[in-house]
């Protein structure tokens, strides 16, 4: 499952594209880190409890069933931001001259 394409789609359209890669970049990370620990952990923890990880398949299953049918409750489509605020393109101007 590819979930970086929309990720970065949305990144851009919420924020501009001047921001969407340092957003992107940071949703990427907190996704890494919360993932590493958190659900290793809680896996481990239920595979010691009942010797399977049976409990971890099913609650992995179900949170990917919420996680799509929460889309149905995610507002219209947001104005794309037509103009980039002053300090950013000087760093995007700054950034190209390099």
């Amino acid at each position: 499952m590819a979930s970086v394409p929309p990720t970065v789609v949305l990144c851009r359209e919420y924020f501009g594209p001047a921001r969407a890669a340092v957003v992107s970049g940071w949703v990427f990370a907190f996704h890494m880190v919360g993932t590493g620990w958190r659900i290793a952990l809680t896996a481990g923890i239920g595979r010691d409890l009942s010797g399977s990880y049976l409990i971890a398949w099913i609650t992995a299953a179900v949170l990917c069933f919420l996680a799509a049918a929460s889309l149905f409750l995610m507002p219209g489509s947001r104005k794309a931001v037509s103009e980039v605020p002053e300090e950013i393109q000087d760093e995007v101007n700054s950034a190209a001259m390099e």
